[in-house]
C-alpha cells in the first residue's frame, strides 16, 4: 500500500474575514441608491471642493464625455 500522492498536490488557505471587493462595491452602490444617491459610472474623483475646513463637493472627470464636472453638496 502506497500512501504517497501520485501527482501534484496543492492547497489554498483563505484567512478569516476576507472580503470580495467587487461584491462590497456593488452592495455600497445599491445601499447608496436606496438612500437617494445618484451613482455615476465612468467618473473619476480628481479633487475635493473645500470651504474653510469642510468638504463641500467633488471635482470629477467624466471618462465617457471627456470633461471635468463639479458637484457641490446641498445642505438642507
Amino acid at each position: 500500500m502506497n500512501l504517497q500522492p501520485t501527482g501534484d498536490v496543492g492547497a489554498v488557505r483563505v484567512p478569516d474575514g476576507t472580503v470580495d471587493p467587487f461584491r462590497l462595491t456593488a452592495a455600497n452602490m445599491l445601499d447608496a441608491r436606496e438612500h437617494g444617491a445618484q451613482v455615476l459610472t465612468y467618473h473619476e474623483v480628481i479633487g475635493l471642493l473645500r470651504q474653510n475646513d469642510r468638504v463641500t463637493g467633488v471635482k470629477v472627470y467624466d471618462h465617457y464625455k471627456k470633461e471635468t464636472v463639479r458637484f457641490t453638496l446641498l445642505w438642507w
